[in-house]
């Protein structure tokens, strides 16, 4: 016995489970969303709020997040303290690409990283993402890992 599962052009879900010897049940579902869901078998939660550490589903039903990443781990949602301080740089200047563009933040934030190595650094290069590092130091022909 065997199963398998598709999506169609047309936004079903198909579903079939076949006996061995060719024969299958087809069982279709609806699908309102575009996202291609990690688990298309069933419907996900949809999530209209949350809280701490803590999700809520539009039937009412609370959930631990566990796959905020690290910041929602040791912040969590809707920190009032980091939601004022967000909205004042936001309102101040949203983002500028560092390599062109300097900001209060980012030279206060590269002095608090330079001070933290007790002299072993002097300069730091800031970006968004452990990606987006190492892009800047691939895309970069004449960058040498000897002259870091």
């Amino acid at each position: 016995m065997g199963e398998y599962v598709s999506q169609t052009p047309n936004g079903k879900v198909e579903q079939a489970i076949t006996n061995g010897v060719g024969h299958k049940e087809e069982l279709e579902n609806e699908v309102s969303s575009s996202v291609l869901y990690q688990q298309i078998k069933q419907p996900i939660p949809k999530i209209i709020s949350a809280k701490g550490n803590y999700l809520t589903t539009d039937t009412g039903k609370e959930i631990f997040d566990a796959s905020g990443g690290a910041a929602v781990a040791c912040i969590g949602h809707g920190n009032a303290r980091v939601k004022d301080a967000i909205v004042r740089q936001l309102d101040q200047v949203a983002y500028t690409y560092l390599p062109f563009f300097t900001t209060e933040p980012a030279e206060k934030l590269a002095k608090e990283l330079v001070d933290s190595t007790g002299g072993e650094m002097t300069k730091v290069f800031i970006v968004s993402s452990g990606t987006a590092c190492q892009k800047s130091l691939c895309g970069n022909e004449e960058t040498d890992a000897n002259n870091w």
